[in-house]
C-alpha cells in the first residue's frame, strides 16, 4: 500500500467521487427499490495510513499474543465469517470518501463491545490493538519444518533463514491503514438494532409534524446482576419532512421480517475520528444485503441509562451523556496508543503453602460445629 499524505488522500478521494454525484447533506431517504448508477461508483482506495510498515516489528514472543482474537479477525477479513464483503459493497454504494469509516458492527460478533455505548466502552482502543497485532503477526515467522533426517545443521539453518528472509520481503510493505481499522471496529462491535414493534422493549419512533422533528430511541440491557443491571437507551433527534418521516416510519413499523439498525459514519481529521452522520439501514440476512433507509445529521444524540430494577441502593446508575457531533472523538490510534501484549505484566501467582497446625485445628473445630448444628 502506498503511503499518501492524509490531506492529499482526502483531495484525491473528493476528486474521484465528484463524477458519481454529490451526497445530499440533509436527511436523505432512499426507497427500497432505488439501485441507480451502482456500476459507476468507485471503490475507495488509498486510505490514510495509521502505522507505517517499517514501524511494525515481528513478535519476539508470539506465545503472549491473544491468538484467538487475531485468528478470528483473519477469518473475518477473508470472508470466512461475518459480513465484511457486504459492508464493503454497502460503503461503495454510499459513496464514502477514503477518509471516512462506516461503522455498523457485525451480528456474528462474539465480542462485548456494544456499538450503542461506544463513547463509554473499550471498542476503539481494542480495535487499535487488534490491527497492530494482526499486522505484527503477519510479519512473525512461524515454526517451520523440523530438521530433516538427512539434513545437516548448516543446511537446516540456511533453509530456516531463507524462509525468514522470504517472509520479511513479502510483508515489508504492510501498513495499518484506516480501512483495516474499519474492519476491526466492525468485527469487534455489536450492532444497534431498532425494534419498535417489541411491546416489552424500550425502542420507539415518533414524529412531531408541527416541528418536523423525528425521535428514534433504541436500547440494550446489561445482565451483570439484579441490582447492577442497567438499561442503556440511545436517543436520536433529527429534522425530517413529512414525506421522509412517512417512509422511515413505514419501514420501521413493517411487520414483515425486516431488521432495522442504526450505524455511524465517521470521518478522520488530523489523526482523530469525528462523528459525521448517523445511518438508518436494513440488513437482509438471507442474501446478506444492506439497504440504506436514511442518512441523518442529528440535532441531538445522547445516551441515557437507568437501573433495570431500581431501589434506594442503585439510583446513582441514572445518567445522561451527550455524544459529540462534528467534534474530534477522544480516541487515539497508532503505536503510541498500542497496548503491547509483550510488555503487559503477567498476573501475579497466588501464594501456595501447606496449612499450619493452628489452621488445621480451626478447620476441624468448624467442621465439628457444622455437624452438631446439622443434627439439631
Amino acid at each position: 500500500m502506498r503511503d499518501l499524505h492524509p490531506l492529499f488522500v482526502c483531495v484525491l478521494g473528493s476528486f474521484l467521487l465528484m463524477g458519481c454525484g454529490n451526497r445530499n447533506a440533509s436527511t436523505e431517504v432512499l426507497r427500497p427499490d432505488e439501485n441507480a448508477a451502482l456500476s459507476q461508483r468507485l471503490e475507495p482506495s488509498h486510505r490514510p495510513v495509521l502505522v507505517e510498515a517499517n514501524a511494525l516489528k515481528p513478535f519476539l514472543n508470539p506465545q503472549q499474543l491473544p491468538e484467538t482474537d487475531v485468528s478470528g479477525f483473519r477469518e473475518y477479513i477473508h470472508g470466512q465469517t461475518g459480513s465484511r464483503a457486504a459492508v464493503l459493497q454497502f460503503r461503495q454504494k454510499l459513496q464514502l470518501k477514503p477518509n471516512q469509516v462506516l461503522l455498523l458492527g457485525d451480528e456474528q460478533s462474539y465480542q462485548k463491545n456494544i456499538l450503542l455505548e461506544f463513547p463509554k466502552n473499550d471498542l476503539f482502543a481494542s480495535a487499535n490493538d487488534l490491527v497492530v497485532n494482526h499486522a505484527r503477526m503477519m510479519k512473525t515467522p512461524v515454526a517451520g519444518e523440523v530438521r530433516g533426517e538427512f539434513e545437516t545443521t548448516e543446511q537446516y539453518q540456511r533453509r530456516s533463514q531463507a524462509e525468514r528472509d522470504k517472509l520479511a520481503k513479502v510483508t515489508a510493505n504492510i501498513n495499518v491503514d484506516l480501512g483495516r481499522l474499519e474492519d476491526a471496529l466492525n468485527y469487534l462491535a455489536v450492532p444497534i438494532p431498532v425494534n419498535v414493534l417489541n411491546p416489552s422493549g424500550d425502542d420507539s419512533a415518533q414524529y412531531d409534524a408541527d416541528r418536523q422533528v423525528m425521535h428514534i430511541q433504541t436500547s440494550s440491557t446489561s445482565s451483570t446482576g439484579y441490582y447492577s443491571s442497567v438499561v442503556s437507551t440511545l436517543n436520536l433527534d433529527f429534522s425530517a419532512s413529512p414525506r421522509d418521516a412517512k417512509v422511515i416510519l413505514g419501514n420501521l413499523r413493517d411487520e414483515r421480517d425486516k431488521r432495522n439498525y442504526l450505524g455511524f459514519i465517521l470521518g478522520m481529521q488530523q489523526g482523530q475520528l469525528v462523528l459525521d452522520q448517523v445511518i438508518l439501514y436494513q440488513h437482509n440476512h438471507n442474501d446478506d444485503r444492506y439497504l440504506r433507509l436514511a442518512t441523518i445529521n442529528p440535532s441531538e444524540l445522547y445516551l441515557s441509562t437507568r437501573p433495570l430494577n431500581e431501589d434506594e441502593s442503585n439510583r446513582e446508575l441514572h445518567s445522561r451523556q451527550q455524544y459529540p457531533l462534528k467534534q474530534k472523538l477522544p480516541f487515539q490510534f497508532g503505536l503510541r496508543h498500542y497496548r503491547n501484549p509483550e510488555q503487559q505484566q503477567p498476573e501475579p501467582e497466588l501464594e501456595s503453602r501447606p496449612p499450619t497446625e493452628e489452621e488445621l485445628t480451626q478447620l476441624s473445630l468448624e467442621a465439628a460445629s457444622g455437624d452438631t448444628e446439622g443434627g439439631l
